[in-house]
Protein backbone atom coordinates (compact mmCIF):
# COMPACT_ATOMS: atom_id res chain seq x y z
CA UNK A 1 0.00 0.00 0.00
CA UNK A 2 1.30 3.64 -0.69
CA UNK A 3 0.62 5.87 2.24
CA UNK A 4 0.02 9.43 0.63
CA UNK A 5 1.84 10.85 3.74
CA UNK A 6 4.38 12.26 1.09
CA UNK A 7 1.82 13.99 -0.86
CA UNK A 8 0.60 15.89 2.86
CA UNK A 9 4.31 15.89 4.24
CA UNK A 10 6.62 16.88 1.54
CA UNK A 11 9.92 15.29 2.65
CA UNK A 12 12.94 16.16 0.66
CA UNK A 13 12.89 13.24 -0.97
CA UNK A 14 9.75 13.87 -3.12
CA UNK A 15 11.10 17.27 -3.29
CA UNK A 16 13.83 16.03 -5.16
CA UNK A 17 11.81 15.07 -7.76
CA UNK A 18 10.46 18.79 -8.44
CA UNK A 19 13.29 20.85 -8.39
CA UNK A 20 17.16 21.34 -9.10
CA UNK A 21 19.50 24.15 -9.21
CA UNK A 22 22.02 26.09 -10.85
CA UNK A 23 23.76 29.71 -11.29
CA UNK A 24 24.55 32.76 -8.79
CA UNK A 25 22.64 34.71 -6.30
CA UNK A 26 19.04 35.74 -6.50
CA UNK A 27 16.58 37.83 -4.64
CA UNK A 28 13.63 36.58 -3.04
CA UNK A 29 9.93 37.79 -3.08
CA UNK A 30 8.68 38.86 0.38
CA UNK A 31 4.64 39.39 1.19
CA UNK A 32 2.81 40.02 4.35
CA UNK A 33 1.22 36.89 5.14
CA UNK A 34 -2.47 37.47 6.09
CA UNK A 35 -3.56 37.72 9.65
CA UNK A 36 -3.52 33.59 10.91
CA UNK A 37 -6.25 31.31 11.66
CA UNK A 38 -5.75 29.62 14.82
CA UNK A 39 -7.49 25.91 16.36
CA UNK A 40 -6.48 24.07 18.69
CA UNK A 41 -9.01 19.82 18.63
CA UNK A 42 -11.58 21.88 17.27
CA UNK A 43 -11.58 22.43 13.35
CA UNK A 44 -11.31 26.36 12.51
CA UNK A 45 -14.28 27.61 10.45
CA UNK A 46 -14.82 26.36 7.27
CA UNK A 47 -13.70 29.02 5.28
CA UNK A 48 -10.11 29.44 4.38
CA UNK A 49 -7.80 32.33 4.80
CA UNK A 50 -7.60 34.66 2.00
CA UNK A 51 -4.54 34.49 0.51
CA UNK A 52 -1.75 37.34 0.95
CA UNK A 53 -1.34 40.93 -0.91
CA UNK A 54 0.62 40.95 -4.07
CA UNK A 55 4.58 40.62 -3.32
CA UNK A 56 6.64 43.63 -2.62
CA UNK A 57 10.58 43.12 -3.19
CA UNK A 58 12.52 42.34 0.17
CA UNK A 59 15.18 40.37 1.66
CA UNK A 60 15.38 38.64 5.36
CA UNK A 61 11.80 38.33 6.45
CA UNK A 62 10.62 41.01 8.50
CA UNK A 63 11.43 41.17 12.19
CA UNK A 64 13.33 37.51 11.51
CA UNK A 65 16.97 36.65 12.44
CA UNK A 66 20.00 38.59 11.25
CA UNK A 67 22.19 36.60 9.06
CA UNK A 68 25.52 36.47 7.90
CA UNK A 69 26.59 35.85 4.27
CA UNK A 70 27.43 31.84 3.27
CA UNK A 71 30.78 30.83 3.51
CA UNK A 72 32.93 28.44 1.76
CA UNK A 73 32.66 24.55 2.53
CA UNK A 74 34.76 21.74 2.87
CA UNK A 75 32.59 18.71 1.60
CA UNK A 76 32.82 15.11 2.93
CA UNK A 77 31.17 11.77 1.37
CA UNK A 78 29.45 10.56 4.02
CA UNK A 79 29.86 7.42 2.71
CA UNK A 80 28.30 3.66 1.84
CA UNK A 81 27.69 0.27 3.47
CA UNK A 82 28.48 -3.04 1.87
CA UNK A 83 26.01 -4.56 -1.05
CA UNK A 84 24.54 -0.37 -0.96
CA UNK A 85 26.19 1.69 -3.90
CA UNK A 86 23.99 5.25 -2.90
CA UNK A 87 23.22 7.01 0.06
CA UNK A 88 20.93 10.34 0.76
CA UNK A 89 21.13 12.33 3.93
CA UNK A 90 17.90 14.01 5.13
CA UNK A 91 18.96 15.20 8.76
CA UNK A 92 21.84 16.62 10.38
CA UNK A 93 22.43 16.92 14.42
CA UNK A 94 24.96 19.52 16.07
CA UNK A 95 27.82 16.78 16.07
CA UNK A 96 27.86 16.68 12.33
CA UNK A 97 25.95 13.26 12.47
CA UNK A 98 23.42 12.31 9.60
CA UNK A 99 20.34 10.45 9.48
CA UNK A 100 19.17 9.01 5.32
CA UNK A 101 19.33 5.85 4.23
CA UNK A 102 21.62 3.92 2.00
CA UNK A 103 20.60 2.32 -1.35
CA UNK A 104 20.48 0.46 -4.88
CA UNK A 105 16.99 1.50 -6.14
CA UNK A 106 13.34 2.54 -4.95
CA UNK A 107 12.67 -0.85 -3.62
CA UNK A 108 15.88 -1.41 -1.71
CA UNK A 109 16.40 0.95 0.14
CA UNK A 110 17.43 1.18 4.34
CA UNK A 111 17.86 3.03 6.44
CA UNK A 112 21.23 4.56 7.97
CA UNK A 113 22.72 6.58 10.37
CA UNK A 114 26.09 8.82 9.16
CA UNK A 115 28.14 8.89 12.43
CA UNK A 116 31.78 10.06 11.80
CA UNK A 117 32.98 8.59 8.91
CA UNK A 118 30.81 5.66 9.29
CA UNK A 119 27.81 4.54 7.52
CA UNK A 120 25.75 2.52 9.42
CA UNK A 121 22.78 0.73 8.16
CA UNK A 122 20.13 0.22 10.67
CA UNK A 123 17.18 -0.45 8.20
CA UNK A 124 18.24 -4.64 8.36
CA UNK A 125 16.09 -5.00 11.59
CA UNK A 126 13.05 -3.45 9.45
CA UNK A 127 11.29 -6.46 6.51
CA UNK A 128 11.03 -3.89 3.54
CA UNK A 129 12.08 -0.43 2.44
CA UNK A 130 13.07 1.91 5.31
CA UNK A 131 14.10 6.01 5.56
CA UNK A 132 15.44 7.60 8.48
CA UNK A 133 14.31 11.53 8.14
CA UNK A 134 16.48 13.21 11.60
CA UNK A 135 18.84 12.52 14.55
CA UNK A 136 18.93 14.54 17.51
CA UNK A 137 22.06 15.18 19.60
CA UNK A 138 22.05 12.16 21.92
CA UNK A 139 21.82 9.82 18.80
CA UNK A 140 18.58 8.86 18.03
CA UNK A 141 17.14 9.03 14.84
CA UNK A 142 13.53 8.47 13.46
CA UNK A 143 12.03 7.54 10.49
CA UNK A 144 9.28 5.01 8.84
CA UNK A 145 9.36 1.78 6.80
CA UNK A 146 6.81 -0.46 5.19
CA UNK A 147 6.16 -3.92 6.42
CA UNK A 148 5.87 -6.76 4.09
CA UNK A 149 1.91 -6.32 4.32
CA UNK A 150 1.69 -2.83 3.44
CA UNK A 151 0.98 -0.41 6.40
CA UNK A 152 4.19 1.88 6.80
CA UNK A 153 5.44 2.15 10.53
CA UNK A 154 7.24 5.29 12.43
CA UNK A 155 10.02 4.02 14.19
CA UNK A 156 12.91 5.20 16.70
CA UNK A 157 16.23 4.16 16.90
CA UNK A 158 18.78 4.85 20.06
CA UNK A 159 21.68 3.12 21.47
CA UNK A 160 21.55 0.15 18.69
CA UNK A 161 17.77 -0.66 19.10
CA UNK A 162 14.89 0.46 16.85
CA UNK A 163 11.40 0.25 18.39
CA UNK A 164 7.92 0.55 16.23
CA UNK A 165 6.21 3.41 17.44
CA UNK A 166 3.34 2.59 16.75
CA UNK A 167 -0.10 3.96 15.91
CA UNK A 168 -2.46 5.20 18.73
CA UNK A 169 -5.75 4.51 16.30
CA UNK A 170 -4.94 2.76 13.12
CA UNK A 171 -2.28 0.70 11.07
CA UNK A 172 -0.15 3.67 9.46
CA UNK A 173 2.54 6.14 10.94
CA UNK A 174 5.68 7.74 10.31
CA UNK A 175 8.16 9.74 11.73
CA UNK A 176 9.98 13.03 10.05
CA UNK A 177 11.67 14.96 13.02
CA UNK A 178 12.54 14.92 16.91
CA UNK A 179 14.21 17.34 19.21
CA UNK A 180 16.79 16.64 21.88
CA UNK A 181 14.36 16.13 24.44
CA UNK A 182 13.00 13.49 22.39
CA UNK A 183 9.96 14.86 21.30
CA UNK A 184 9.19 13.15 17.94
CA UNK A 185 6.42 14.22 14.94
CA UNK A 186 4.89 12.45 11.95
CA UNK A 187 1.23 11.44 10.95
CA UNK A 188 -0.62 8.12 12.07
CA UNK A 189 -3.59 7.06 10.88
CA UNK A 190 -6.97 6.89 12.90
CA UNK A 191 -9.58 4.36 13.42
CA UNK A 192 -10.54 3.97 9.87
CA UNK A 193 -6.88 3.59 8.56
CA UNK A 194 -7.28 6.18 5.76
CA UNK A 195 -7.16 9.38 7.87
CA UNK A 196 -3.69 10.63 8.41
CA UNK A 197 -3.41 13.30 11.47
CA UNK A 198 -0.28 14.87 12.51
CA UNK A 199 0.84 14.00 16.08
CA UNK A 200 3.59 15.12 18.47
CA UNK A 201 4.69 12.31 20.48
CA UNK A 202 5.98 13.56 24.21
CA UNK A 203 7.53 10.90 26.53
CA UNK A 204 5.98 8.02 24.33
CA UNK A 205 2.68 9.10 23.97
CA UNK A 206 1.30 10.06 20.85
CA UNK A 207 -0.96 13.03 20.68
CA UNK A 208 -3.25 13.69 17.80
CA UNK A 209 -2.58 17.92 17.33
CA UNK A 210 -5.59 17.88 14.62
CA UNK A 211 -6.07 19.49 11.06
CA UNK A 212 -6.49 23.22 9.72
CA UNK A 213 -10.40 21.90 9.36
CA UNK A 214 -9.81 19.05 6.70
CA UNK A 215 -9.55 15.33 6.91
CA UNK A 216 -5.82 14.82 6.94
CA UNK A 217 -2.17 16.53 8.22
CA UNK A 218 1.12 15.55 8.89
CA UNK A 219 4.07 17.02 11.25
CA UNK A 220 7.70 17.52 9.37
CA UNK A 221 9.17 19.51 11.99
CA UNK A 222 9.82 20.03 15.28
CA UNK A 223 11.78 22.49 17.33
CA UNK A 224 13.39 22.54 20.71
CA UNK A 225 10.09 23.73 22.60
CA UNK A 226 8.07 21.38 20.46
CA UNK A 227 6.86 23.34 18.19
CA UNK A 228 5.61 21.56 15.07
CA UNK A 229 5.49 22.06 11.54
CA UNK A 230 3.90 20.70 8.63
CA UNK A 231 0.75 20.37 6.08
CA UNK A 232 -2.79 19.76 6.41
CA UNK A 233 -5.87 19.85 4.23
CA UNK A 234 -8.48 22.74 4.94
CA UNK A 235 -12.44 22.46 4.54
CA UNK A 236 -13.55 22.71 1.15
CA UNK A 237 -12.11 19.57 -0.54
CA UNK A 238 -13.73 18.45 -3.84
CA UNK A 239 -13.69 14.91 -5.24
CA UNK A 240 -10.71 16.17 -7.51
CA UNK A 241 -8.95 18.49 -5.32
CA UNK A 242 -7.66 19.20 -1.95
CA UNK A 243 -6.25 22.16 -0.70
CA UNK A 244 -3.04 21.74 1.90
CA UNK A 245 -1.44 24.41 3.91
CA UNK A 246 1.75 25.12 5.90
CA UNK A 247 1.40 24.76 9.63
CA UNK A 248 2.51 25.97 12.77
CA UNK A 249 1.37 24.01 16.15
CA UNK A 250 2.18 25.72 19.20
CA UNK A 251 1.17 25.99 22.80
CA UNK A 252 -1.46 23.82 21.83
CA UNK A 253 -2.96 25.43 18.67
CA UNK A 254 -2.72 24.69 15.20
CA UNK A 255 -2.10 28.02 12.99
CA UNK A 256 -2.44 27.99 8.93
CA UNK A 257 0.44 29.90 7.53
CA UNK A 258 -1.60 30.71 4.54
CA UNK A 259 -0.55 30.28 0.38
CA UNK A 260 1.56 32.35 -1.88
CA UNK A 261 -0.15 34.62 -4.70
CA UNK A 262 -2.78 32.61 -6.81
CA UNK A 263 -1.43 29.08 -4.54
CA UNK A 264 -3.17 26.37 -4.02
CA UNK A 265 -1.02 24.70 -1.18
CA UNK A 266 1.92 24.80 1.06
CA UNK A 267 4.25 22.74 3.15
CA UNK A 268 5.79 23.18 6.43
CA UNK A 269 9.20 21.52 6.50
CA UNK A 270 11.53 22.81 9.28
CA UNK A 271 10.89 24.70 12.22
CA UNK A 272 13.62 26.83 14.05
CA UNK A 273 13.95 28.04 18.07
CA UNK A 274 12.23 31.14 17.16
CA UNK A 275 9.36 29.66 15.30
CA UNK A 276 10.64 30.49 11.74
CA UNK A 277 9.11 27.95 9.35
CA UNK A 278 10.47 27.26 5.97
CA UNK A 279 8.87 24.73 2.85
CA UNK A 280 7.59 25.35 -0.34
CA UNK A 281 4.00 25.85 -2.17
CA UNK A 282 2.74 26.51 -5.31
CA UNK A 283 2.32 29.98 -6.55
CA UNK A 284 -0.14 29.34 -9.57
CA UNK A 285 -3.20 27.19 -9.49
CA UNK A 286 -1.52 24.93 -12.20
CA UNK A 287 1.29 23.40 -9.65
CA UNK A 288 4.36 23.80 -11.34
CA UNK A 289 5.66 27.57 -9.99
CA UNK A 290 7.21 25.90 -7.15
CA UNK A 291 8.73 28.49 -4.49
CA UNK A 292 10.71 27.74 -1.26
CA UNK A 293 9.63 29.74 1.71
CA UNK A 294 10.23 31.44 4.59
CA UNK A 295 7.70 32.02 7.09
CA UNK A 296 8.98 34.89 9.97
CA UNK A 297 7.57 37.74 11.90
CA UNK A 298 3.95 37.11 10.16
CA UNK A 299 5.65 38.12 6.82
CA UNK A 300 6.37 35.11 3.75
CA UNK A 301 9.53 34.96 2.23
CA UNK A 302 9.52 33.32 -1.39
CA UNK A 303 12.66 32.40 -2.71
CA UNK A 304 12.99 32.91 -6.34
CA UNK A 305 14.55 30.21 -8.13
CA UNK A 306 18.34 30.88 -9.49
CA UNK A 307 18.75 31.83 -13.30
CA UNK A 308 17.68 29.54 -15.73
CA UNK A 309 15.80 27.49 -13.46
CA UNK A 310 11.85 28.03 -12.65
CA UNK A 311 11.51 26.14 -8.90
CA UNK A 312 12.72 26.17 -5.68
CA UNK A 313 12.27 24.60 -2.04
CA UNK A 314 13.17 25.72 1.36
CA UNK A 315 14.21 22.35 3.44
CA UNK A 316 16.02 23.81 6.21
CA UNK A 317 16.77 26.37 8.70
CA UNK A 318 19.23 26.69 11.48
CA UNK A 319 19.07 29.45 14.53
CA UNK A 320 20.99 31.67 12.86
CA UNK A 321 17.89 31.97 10.36
CA UNK A 322 20.54 30.58 7.38
CA UNK A 323 18.21 28.37 4.85
CA UNK A 324 18.85 25.40 2.47
CA UNK A 325 16.99 23.31 0.08
CA UNK A 326 17.49 23.32 -3.73
CA UNK A 327 16.68 25.37 -7.05
CA UNK A 328 15.50 23.97 -10.97
CA UNK A 329 13.83 23.10 -13.39
CA UNK A 330 9.82 21.60 -13.69
CA UNK A 331 10.80 20.67 -17.13
CA UNK A 332 13.60 18.36 -16.35
CA UNK A 333 11.39 16.78 -12.82
CA UNK A 334 14.95 17.51 -10.79
CA UNK A 335 17.91 16.08 -13.09
CA UNK A 336 19.40 19.12 -13.44
CA UNK A 337 19.39 20.09 -9.26
CA UNK A 338 21.41 21.72 -7.20
CA UNK A 339 22.14 22.50 -3.93
CA UNK A 340 21.02 25.86 -2.59
CA UNK A 341 22.04 28.19 0.16
CA UNK A 342 20.11 31.44 1.60
CA UNK A 343 21.41 33.85 3.92
CA UNK A 344 21.43 37.62 4.41
CA UNK A 345 18.75 38.17 1.92
CA UNK A 346 20.86 36.30 -0.72
CA UNK A 347 20.72 32.59 -2.32
CA UNK A 348 23.51 31.08 -4.09
CA UNK A 349 24.55 27.54 -5.19
CA UNK A 350 26.11 25.66 -2.70
CA UNK A 351 28.56 24.52 -5.72
CA UNK A 352 30.21 27.80 -6.03
CA UNK A 353 31.16 27.26 -3.00
CA UNK A 354 33.26 24.75 -2.48
CA UNK A 355 36.65 23.12 -4.25
CA UNK A 356 35.93 23.16 -8.15
CA UNK A 357 38.03 20.35 -8.89
CA UNK A 358 35.73 18.41 -5.76
CA UNK A 359 34.36 16.13 -8.41
CA UNK A 360 30.97 16.78 -6.44
CA UNK A 361 27.65 18.02 -7.98
CA UNK A 362 25.45 18.77 -4.89
CA UNK A 363 21.82 18.36 -5.68
CA UNK A 364 20.04 18.90 -2.66
CA UNK A 365 20.58 20.90 1.09
CA UNK A 366 18.74 18.82 3.55
CA UNK A 367 19.69 20.04 6.66
CA UNK A 368 21.57 23.13 8.51
CA UNK A 369 22.62 22.99 12.01
CA UNK A 370 23.96 25.79 14.61
CA UNK A 371 27.68 25.22 13.03
CA UNK A 372 26.86 26.02 10.30
CA UNK A 373 27.40 22.14 8.84
CA UNK A 374 25.37 21.50 6.00
CA UNK A 375 23.56 17.97 4.73
CA UNK A 376 22.53 16.89 1.66
CA UNK A 377 22.45 14.28 -1.83
CA UNK A 378 24.71 14.89 -4.85
CA UNK A 379 26.47 13.33 -7.71
CA UNK A 380 30.51 11.91 -7.02
CA UNK A 381 31.39 9.96 -9.71
CA UNK A 382 27.61 9.32 -11.38
CA UNK A 383 26.73 7.93 -7.92
CA UNK A 384 23.93 9.67 -5.36
CA UNK A 385 26.15 9.76 -1.88
CA UNK A 386 24.99 11.90 1.35
CA UNK A 387 27.71 14.99 1.74
CA UNK A 388 28.63 16.83 4.67
CA UNK A 389 29.76 20.30 4.42
CA UNK A 390 31.40 21.91 7.17
CA UNK A 391 32.26 25.86 6.94
CA UNK A 392 36.31 26.20 5.83
CA UNK A 393 38.38 28.22 8.67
Amino acid sequence: MRSNACVLVATAVVLCLFVGCGGNASQPTTTTAPPPSTTSQTPPPANPPAPPPAPSPGGTPSGGPSTSAAAHYTVKDLGLVQGRTNSEAQGLNLNGDAAGSVFNGPNDRHAAVFVGATAKDIGTSFPGISQAMAINDSGQAVGYFNDTSGPQHAFLYSNGNVTDLGSPGGQSAAAFDLNNAGQITGYATLADNSTQHAFLSTGGKMQDIGTLGGTNSGGRGVNSSGSVTGSSEVAGCTASFCSKHAFLYSNGKMTDLGLLPGGASSFGIAVNDRNDVVGWGDSNNDGRAVRGIIWSGGNMTALDPLPNRDQSSANGINNGGVVVGASGSASTRGADAHAIIYANGKMQDLNDLIPSDSGWTLQMASDINDKGQIVGTGLLNSQQHAFLLTPAP
